[in-house]
């Protein structure tokens, strides 16, 4: 996050568009979430899947009002998240509209009454930090808490120093205080450590974590590690970790699979990758990001924005971005089909050619009752007049295995992953492979259902999960 800071034409003939602005969830997912038994996904407390659509929102506790809190969830809620990731102690950025320096937060307090000391907890800080995680819940949000963010290595973003002076039983005080603090707030998920592997603060960051669970902190636990490093990797022994994710600035389907590949089983997240406005992230990879991340087996992803994430000068005209808006569409083609049931085409069964080349991948996901695949076509990148043909690359063409759905009919779409619109695209045998020809160079999303299903067009018909 904070370091310096992918006419419509399908042979068979098109139809006209269907679907509009996409609709949010109907009612909120119920307190506590925890590990489906698949332990592919996550459910909320009446046993309904929760797909995930977080929000980076890393400095909300210390840069803004509780009345600038209202309107931030009122509005993300609107378009359709579902978590925020959140510091209950924020290290170096205060908020655009702050008057005081980090940690401070609006009103003037810090999280102790002795600066860096974990020993001596300021009430005045934490109460509002409490009224903050209290609106969260009652707006439906799960919120990813940090309770103490070490920072990207070698820069002075996070608590890493702080952390190693306190030692090993301030740490573990200072989590007992916590979990017993917030053990009730039933909408949060931990993370630990913070944008680094913990290296020498390691006893400290798993004492932490200790004494979050003898304060009475029984929510889900992850940990957020250094980029193309996994909560696996790093903390392969620690008890507390439930929830895995992927944070890295490549191409997020390498790691992503990887994640939904290792055993035993466990749910994981695409929590971190390219921010909108940062190392040049384009629309077109902000959305690539999220989809590839979902066709590749993750239970949700996070989207982040600059000057969002740290509430920065024009945090609130940058909630109606592009990269906003497009996150809305994502939950919208994943709660109209049988998400949870999607199984990633790792092996390239189903997309025979055309599924890769470069920093492109075609994301390619199937039900496993074989009624329904999902395959999102990145951005087609431009070939610049000194690069050699590369048919992979450049093709504007999938040949899919139509012979992978069960059924007797296939029925294609063509979705927008700009604007939530489908458009109807035929109906094939399922037999034999066909040549898919994207619509333009711009990315999409084609669904193919078993025809007899007769499944409304992507995007529309609510959550076919409940």
């Amino acid at each position: 996050m904070r370091t310096a800071l992918l006419g419509l034409i399908l042979a068979g003939g098109v139809a006209g568009p269907f679907g509009a602005q996409p609709r949010v969830e109907e009612s909120s997912p119920v307190f506590p979430w925890r590990v489906a038994e698949s332990r592919r996904y996550l459910v909320d407390a009446r046993e309904r899947p929760v797909l995930l659509q977080a929000e980076a929102a890393w400095s909300l506790i210390i840069g803004l009002t509780l009345e600038e809190v209202d309107h931030y969830l009122r509005d993300r809620r609107a378009r359709g998240f579902n978590g925020i990731i959140v510091n209950l102690i924020e290290h170096a950025f205060p908020g655009a509209a702050n008057p005081h320096a980090a940690p401070r937060n609006r009103q003037g307090a810090g999280p102790f009454a002795t600066p860096g000391d974990f020993s001596t907890p300021n009430e005045a800080y934490f109460a509002h930090a409490d009224a903050v995680l209290a609106r969260a819940e009652v707006a439906g949000f799960a919120v990813f808490l940090a309770p103490c963010y070490l920072g990207y290595p070698r820069l002075t973003e996070g608590w890493y120093e702080e952390v190693l002076q306190n030692g090993v039983d301030r740490c573990r005080a200072y989590g007992r205080f916590v979990g017993r603090r917030y053990r009730d707030r039933l909408n949060l998920i931990w993370v630990m450590s913070g944008d680094r592997n913990p290296d020498a603060a390691r006893p400290m960051v798993e004492a932490m974590a200790a004494g979050l669970r003898e304060g009475g902190a029984a929510q889900l636990m992850t940990a957020h590690c250094q980029p193309g490093e996994s909560p696996r990797q790093i903390f392969p022994a620690s008890p507390w970790l439930q929830l895995d994710n992927v944070y890295t600035y490549d191409p997020v389907h390498r790691n992503s699979l990887y994640a939904y590949l290792t055993k035993p089983l466990m749910p994981f997240l695409l929590f971190e990758s390219a921010y909108e406005n940062e190392r040049g992230a384009s629309a077109g990879r902000l959305r690539a990001q999220a989809y590839t991340a979902l066709l590749a087996g993750a239970c949700g992803q996070a989207f982040g924005n600059l000057p969002i994430w740290k509430f920065g000068s024009g945090w609130e005209a940058a909630l109606g971005s592009e990269g906003s808006r497009s996150m809305a569409h994502v939950t919208a083609l994943f709660r109209s089909r049988r998400w949870t049931e999607l199984e990633p085409d790792a092996t390239h069964e189903i997309v025979t050619e055309g599924y890769i080349g470069g920093d492109t991948w075609v994301g390619c996901a199937r039900t496993r009752d074989r009624r329904t695949v999902i395959l999102y076509l990145p951005e087609r990148p431009p070939r610049q007049k000194s690069e050699p043909a590369n048919p992979r690359r450049h093709a504007p063409t999938v040949d899919v295995d139509l012979g992978q759905l069960n059924g007797r009919a296939v029925t294609a779409w063509w979705y927008n992953p700009r604007d939530g619109t489908a458009t109807a695209g035929g109906e094939f045998p399922a037999k034999g492979t066909r040549t898919f020809t994207r619509p333009d160079d711009a990315d999409w999303v084609l669904v193919l259902d078993d025809s007899a299903a007769q499944w409304p067009a992507p995007g529309t018909g609510g959550d076919r999960t409940r």
